[in-house]
């Protein structure tokens, strides 16, 4: 089994939890950043994390970064 880590994925432009609610993970959390982009948060395992990277690359999201925060 994996390790649960929370990640924190920087998105270009506005991401608005209707538009990943069908892949919606538990605490994940979305938030504006200063810049008009989109900062998501959320606790999952590195599976998790992969198919939530697919979804919002098949809503034509761009990926700025992906940080571990713990």
């Amino acid at each position: 089994m994996e390790d649960m880590r929370i990640y924190q994925i920087d998105i270009s432009g506005q991401v608005v939890e209707s538009e990943i609610a069908p892949f919606s993970l538990p605490g994940l959390k979305i938030n504006p950043d200063e810049n008009g982009d989109s900062i998501i948060t959320v606790k999952t395992d590195q599976s998790g994390l992969i198919g939530l990277i697919r979804h919002l690359h098949a809503l034509g999201f761009e990926l700025l970064s992906i940080n571990i925060l713990n």
